[in-house]
């Protein structure tokens, strides 16, 4: 995402008060999902207003517990993961498998409403993995509930 977009996308923002100076944070705003969800922990997609669809690439980072890196070799509540994808992955807890994948499915031109995060407040934990440099600052709301769940048998 360039930096002239990024200013494009901060302008209707609040100023944080008690850190003055410091990015904006806490705009919420719309787009429209592109790609992206089966190979990484975010989100390739464009702003739109309900007509206009925009032209420049947003990252969007997905929730944080649907996300394949922070999981991947930690585990979480006992249980180990393994990854087929960034949307499947195999769980396992005391001896029993499981496979799981993220419902519902992200699908193009899906609605996913974000918030800005700031940098200084610890941001969303993703980088672009085109520019490592670049940290990915917009963060999925999750408003369609979407969720890990185990495959029918």
């Amino acid at each position: 995402m360039s930096n002239q977009t990024t200013n494009d996308l901060l302008r209707s923002g609040y100023q944080d008060t008690e850190h003055p100076g410091s990015p904006r944070s806490g705009i919420v705003r719309r787009f429209r999902y592109k790609s992206g969800a089966d190979t990484k922990d975010f989100l390739t997609c464009r702003t739109w207003d309900g007509t206009t669809e925009g032209s420049h690439d947003i990252l969007i980072a997905k929730p944080w517990l649907i996300r394949k890196e922070p999981h991947n070799t930690d585990g979480r509540d006992g249980f180990t993961f393994v990854y087929a994808t960034h949307i499947q992955r195999t769980a396992t807890k005391a001896g029993e498998d499981e496979v799981q994948d993220i419902e519902d499915a992200y699908i193009v031109n899906d609605n996913i409403w974000a918030i800005l995060t700031a940098r200084e407040y610890g941001g969303t934990g993703v980088v672009d993995d085109k520019d490592p440099a670049e940290d990915v600052l917009w963060l999925d709301q999750n408003g369609a509930g979407r969720w890990w769940f185990a495959d029918p048998p």
